[in-house]
């Protein structure tokens, strides 16, 4: 496909732009200028690598981001789902609110429900919320993995009731921990999105993060510069390639904390809302996007985060999310839960492309179209 005919699928509007991106295969394949092989039909704005490269490699991410304020044009014909909605200076709701509306929300959809539990503070909070809420009991299945027992061993024996339905399912494991020479071992299993039920609803706690503000981010910068001005800390560059993003805020970006949150907020809402998607086996994930409820994906919780911010912004992180856990504790009662527990790593919902073997979903299109490097490269 030529220059020109690949701009004019862009402006017409396509039917199969681009949702999500493999962002950590995109980075491996430019940086050995390669990525024209499996890429290029959808690469309308080649002008743009320097500034997403510089982003990519600053965050060191291997995320599908993209700039919901429309301030930084993306490199790829990505299409924004989720546009950044206008700050609303008239909201007034808390958390806790906005969490059993949200449950009751999706309880009234008359579904059976499929709640994915991974024992971290996020999917925590959407499971009690359900059942804060007064969920029937026969509505609800948890689907989890050892390592959500692992990383809340007490919730299902002291706090979850009996009669909740569970399902325990083995995925394939977070990639850190396979070394390339023992792949083969886990090749065959499913990810986590392989489990979506197109039948019924399926409810992940993604978006957490883009509420309160990235682990991953704050720690690349240290906790402790988090009130730091972040032209301090900040690398320049990232300055430099991020400054539309930065002036698009409806608040000033004053703070290391400020300006991990408004990255997390604005660039990587979209990849996360539909990560989940991008392990499933097959051609197409339509029916399972279909069946997928984010629990976080709301405009309300947006300006929960935008409205409480600076009050969120902490140097210490075991503070972090400690909204969330408040009103877990008001569950469970778990006071060591409350003072101990931190953010750490959860569900991993794709395959590694760092292994010659695997052959994950590069992009994710808008009729739901899978798309993988080797089909790509082929057409």
């Amino acid at each position: 496909m030529n220059e020109l005919r690949r701009r004019v699928q862009w402006v017409s509007g396509s039917p199969r732009r681009v949702h999500f991106y493999n962002g950590g295969m995109l980075r491996q394949r430019e940086r050995a200028g390669r990525w024209a092989e499996v890429v290029d039909p959808y690469v309308v704005r080649p002008e743009q690598w320097p500034v997403w490269r510089t982003i990519w490699d600053s965050l060191n991410s291997w995320d599908s981001l993209l700039d919901r304020t429309g301030s930084l044009p993306h490199v790829l014909d990505v299409e924004s789902v989720r546009p950044m909605p206008a700050f609303d200076h008239s909201f007034d709701q808390s958390l806790e609110a906005l969490c059993l509306g949200r449950a009751r929300e999706i309880l009234a959809e008359q579904k059976p429900i499929r709640v994915f539990w991974s024992g971290g503070i996020d999917s925590t909070l959407v499971l009690t919320s359900f059942l804060m809420a007064g969920a029937p009991l026969d509505q609800l299945e948890l689907i989890f993995t050892r390592d959500s027992v692992t990383e809340y061993p007490t919730f299902l024996s002291e706090h979850a009731p009996a009669a909740l339905r569970r399902t325990e399912v083995t995925t394939f494991p977070h990639h850190n921990f396979v070394p390339d020479q023992r792949a083969h071992e886990f090749l065959d299993l499913p990810c986590m999105g392989d489990f979506i039920d197109p039948k019924v609803l399926n409810v992940t706690g993604g978006l957490g993060d883009k509420l309160f503000n990235s682990h991953g981010f704050l720690s690349r910068f240290k906790y402790a510069s988090a009130f730091e001005p972040f032209e301090r800390v900040v690398p320049r560059p990232l300055i430099a390639a991020t400054e539309a993003l930065m002036q698009a805020s409806p608040l000033p970006i004053r703070t290391v904390s400020n300006f991990t949150w408004w990255l997390q907020l604005a660039l990587d809402y979209q990849g996360e809302l539909l990560q989940i998607l991008a392990g499933i086996s097959g051609a197409s994930v339509a029916a399972q996007r279909k069946a997928l409820r984010v629990f976080y994906d709301t405009a309300g919780f947006q300006q929960w985060a935008l409205h409480h911010r600076d009050r969120l912004a902490t140097d210490d992180p075991a503070r972090l999310k400690l909204e969330a856990k408040q009103i877990i504790f008001t569950y469970t009662g778990d006071e060591r839960y409350l003072n101990e527990k931190r953010k750490s790593g959860s569900l991993k919902f794709r395959k590694t492309p760092n292994v010659a073997w695997d052959e994950p979903i590069l992009f994710i299109l808008s009729d739901g179209s899978a798309v993988r490097p080797g089909a790509l490269s082929s057409t």
